[in-house]
Formats: structure tokens, sequence, C-alpha cells
């Protein structure tokens, strides 16, 4: 048998918890399905977020901030326990949308022309969808708890510690064509990298 860690935090914690020392192995991601594909038009921008609909991938969190920011389209991917709640708390938002779990090639569409890579996890070991969303070219904001090695804090997005920070950067993003443009062809050259 042999052991592996999919990323360094996962590694560190092995090596704490354990005594072990592992290699890293990253998970890895198609880029013949995951890639930049042309965008096509649309009026506004879009804000995606993926994951199961459960606390500690935060959907809710999610959702609030759509309610706060109503000049953008915020999308979620996913099925959960959490669907219930979030499909009657977003009755009255116009601007969020709840699609279920779709196929890789679906999603990399979906990354593909949407604007920004929202994922509001609390804690992750290495989460795949980040790579898969910025080999699209989205720029991504993430948190910083769980050590995302994928994300190079203001170069491929952002890397936050706490909610009103997300937020912050977040506007950031919307505001500024060019940052999202210049953190865009770096996140894919990263992702080919990471993948």
């Amino acid at each position: 048998d042999y052991t592996f860690s999919i990323s360094k935090k996962v590694r560190e914690t092995v090596k704490k918890e354990y005594q072990i020392d592992t290699d890293i192995m990253h998970v890895g991601v198609d880029l013949d399905i995951f890639k930049p594909y042309p965008k096509e038009k649309k009026e506004r921008l879009r804000v995606v977020g993926c994951g199961t609909l459960n606390p500690m991938k935060q959907p809710l969190f999610f959702l609030e901030i759509a309610k706060k920011i109503p000049n953008v389209d915020f999308v979620w991917i996913g099925e959960g326990d959490l669907k219930d709640d979030i499909l009657r708390e977003s009755k009255s938002v116009s601007n969020f949308q709840l699609l279920g779990n779709i196929s890789h090639q679906e999603l990399a569409n979906y990354f593909a022309n949407s604007d920004i890579f929202l994922f509001p996890s609390l804690h992750e070991g290495f989460p795949k969808v980040v790579i898969e969303s910025m080999a699209c070219g989205l720029p991504s904001i993430v948190f910083d708890r769980y050590g995302p090695e994928a994300v190079v804090d203001n170069e491929t997005g952002f890397v936050v510690s706490n909610e009103e920070e997300m937020i912050e950067k977040l506007e950031i993003l919307i505001r500024n064509k060019a940052l999202r443009d210049k953190f865009s062809q770096n996140a894919i050259k990263r992702a080919r990298h990471m993948a």
C-alpha cells in the first residue's frame, strides 16, 4: 500500500496527526473538457458557485451575497440537503438560480460562460472544482482556511480570511474588467500546471 496526500495542507495534517510523511498527488482535471470556450453574449456578469448543498459549502451565504448585489447574476450548481431551504429563501431573489447536478461538459460550458467563481466552502481537502473553473478561465475567490494552493492571491483570484473580505473582493472583481481578464489568463495557466 502507498499513502499520499492530495494537497500541502492535507500533507501537513497527516504528518502532524499520524507522524507519516507523504508525497503529494493532486487530483487530476480533464483539460480536454475543462478549457476556455467561446463566450456567449450576455447582458450581465455571472458569478457561479458549485458544490453539494450542505452547511460546510455555504450555499446560503452565496445566496445572501446575491441579495446584496442585485445587478449581477448568481448561479449555484449542485444538489444536497439544503435544497428546500435555498429554494424557499431564493423565491424573491430574481438574480439567483439554482441548478442541479449537471454533466462535466455542461459544467465546463457554464464555467466558460461565467465571469467569476465564488467558492465560500469552509473546509476542503483539495477542491477539484476550483481548478476546473480556473481551467475554463474563471478568477476564483476562496477562503484561506484549508490552504487552497490552486488559487494564487492577487494573481489568479483572491484568497480571503472572512466573509466580509470575500464580499469586498467580489465587488472589486465585478467593477474591474481588466483585473478579471488578467486573473482569467493567469488562472488558465495555473490550472494547466496544477492538473
